[in-house]
């Protein structure tokens, strides 16, 4: 049985434009009715779809609430035709993105081989946060897949967490981390017409201790492997 395997942390199938760069915004923004003063622009992410060269993704986050260390925002997904810039479709999520003691750092496309029929190709959105703390350092990384059905973008999978990573240390040596990877595999068995998506999970947890002067490390290593199936419209994860 051949499996598609799909590396969530390699970046070749990471895809996005900065907002300098992005060539459609300003008609973008004119047909949702939307001024660029309202909008995080920092997080604004434009690509093509390689698989699809006539059509394109934008991500805008519209912000709802902005003070010095914080902000909420309202997100919009649109799928539009590259050469004149015309919205297909979208989709529209209130207060879906925020930052505050945890900030977003990074909004990516992710156009691996998401294939979850003969006919569907899922792509995916993944957003970044971290905090600043070098006591006790936090990150993760969420990832979103979406699928084009009947006109409409739809979110498939919603926010599964594909890396975490955790700790408290002494800012000196000692120090106690945990993190967890995730590896998605498409696989052949079906669950309601979509494939199943198997979740290879690695964690490591690592412990830095002072001997004589010297950093030391040591790390133990844990795997295990889940599955998620398609039911009623998603894939539904705890």
């Amino acid at each position: 049985m051949r499996t598609s395997l799909i590396f969530l942390l390699i970046f070749i199938f990471s895809i996005g434009i900065s907002t300098a760069q992005s060539k459609h915004l300003k008609v973008i923004l004119e047909q949702l009715q939307i001024n660029e003063s309202d909008c995080m622009m920092e997080l604004v992410k434009e690509s093509s779809i390689p698989f699809d060269k006539e059509k394109s993704l934008i991500f805008i986050p519209k912000t709802t609430y902005k003070d010095e260390s914080s902000f909420n925002c309202d997100v919009y997904l649109i799928l539009f035709e590259t050469k004149t810039g015309k919205i297909l479709q979208q989709f529209y999520k209130s207060n879906a993105l925020w930052s505050d003691a945890i900030h977003c750092d990074e909004v990516l496309f992710d156009f691996a081989p998401y294939k979850l029929d003969v006919k569907t190709r899922a792509f995916g959105l993944r957003l970044k946060f971290s905090n600043e703390s070098i006591p006790n350092p936090y990150r993760i990384e969420y990832l979103s897949l979406f699928v084009l059905q009947k006109d409409s973008l739809i979110q498939v999978l919603k926010g599964f967490p594909v890396f975490e990573f955790s700790g408290e240390y002494d800012t000196q040596c000692t120090g106690k981390f945990i993190e967890e990877k995730k590896i998605l595999i498409i696989d052949n068995l079906k669950t309601n017409s979509y494939s199943d998506i198997i979740v290879k999970r690695t964690i490591t947890n690592t412990t830095t201790f002072d001997v004589n002067g010297d950093c030391k490390e040591k790390n133990s290593v844990n795997l295990s492997t889940s599955r998620l199936k398609f039911l009623n419209g998603t894939y539904p994860f705890k």
